[in-house]
């Protein structure tokens, strides 16, 4: 008779594959965040996409904000003197344009390693080299949470959403801004509430991003031997943003807020979802070890 697979056997197993997975999303980002190092005419802050200002207008001043900069200025809100994190941080924007915006704070949890190290030698904010899986920050100790065009690339989003509802002070925020599959898009909503949160309010600004990617020119923002891989690299933009003008994916901005708990587990699955969090942060721990002195430990909110 086969004995029946426990919930921790179970979730170890799950656990390897998340690592595995973490560490596969991790290496294409450490080669990205080479190449724009190596290729780039000029630093680059921002990772994301953007949304053009010119009918949504700017929090922080009447002039518009680069597009990259202004989708983050929609995610955040205003920041005058709260914490803010944002997750999947990577060269650091985000965390310099809430520093803009007036926080106390702005700490940036990014995977790549080099990418966290570019935030840091740009000095924008607090960066940490970790996993959104397990953040390592303090329960309630973070006002303004945000993650921008990141969401996609996790293994267990339900596991990070309520990660970050955890971190988030009662009257916190959550801007969350990705891109979604339209006929996908009302269950990552009953994902976010099933983790603990309360919708406040939905922005859709595909046409704005549509209209920043028309502006932009890749080319002119690296040297001449990156050609073939910029190349490369707009035609699948491009794609992606016909996919956006024809109404197949949407671009949105959710603003969420701390809601009723999610439900609790019993005490072995409990358990077993803190195995998930060590081992989906072991990695990211030994790389912290060697990238910067300031570990997770060391973000409380205070």
């Amino acid at each position: 008779m086969t004995r029946p697979t426990s919930a921790i056997e179970h979730t170890s197993r799950r656990a390897r594959a998340l690592a595995a997975a973490t560490a596969t999303v991790r290496a294409s980002y450490e080669v990205l965040n080479t190449f724009i190092d190596t290729y780039a005419r000029n630093d680059i802050g921002f990772l994301n996409d953007g949304v053009v200002t010119d009918d949504l207008g700017s929090r922080s001043s009447n002039t518009p904000l680069p597009p990259s900069a202004a989708l983050y200025e929609l995610a955040l809100g205003d920041c005058t003197g709260l914490d803010t994190l944002d997750v999947g941080s990577g060269r650091g924007g985000g965390a310099a344009v809430a520093l803009g915006l007036g926080a106390r704070r702005a700490v940036g949890v990014e995977l790549a390693f080099a990418g966290a190290s570019a935030a840091l030698r740009e000095n924008r904010g607090l960066a940490v080299n970790g996993d959104a899986h397990a953040l390592g920050v303090r329960e309630a100790s973070i006002d303004v949470v945000t993650c921008v065009e990141s969401s996609q690339f996790y293994s267990d989003l339900p596991a990070v959403l309520r990660e970050i509802r955890r971190i988030l002070r009662p009257n916190g925020r959550f801007g969350y801004a990705d891109i979604f599959l339209a006929s996908a898009f009302p269950a990552y909503t009953t994902t976010l509430v099933a983790a603990g949160f309360t919708i406040k309010g939905v922005n859709d600004v595909t046409t704005a991003a549509v209209a920043a990617f028309a502006r932009r020119d890749l080319t002119r923002e690296f040297h001449s031997p990156a050609r073939a891989a910029i190349e490369q690299q707009i035609a699948g933009l491009t794609q992606l943003h016909r996919q956006l003008r024809s109404g197949r994916y949407c671009y949105v901005v959710i603003d969420a807020r701390p809601g009723p708990p999610a439900r609790h587990a019993s005490p072995e699955v409990t358990r077993a979802a803190a195995l998930v969090r060590l081992l989906a942060g072991a990695s990211c721990r030994s790389s912290a070890a060697r990238f910067t002195p300031l570990g997770t430990d060391h973000i409380d909110g205070r």
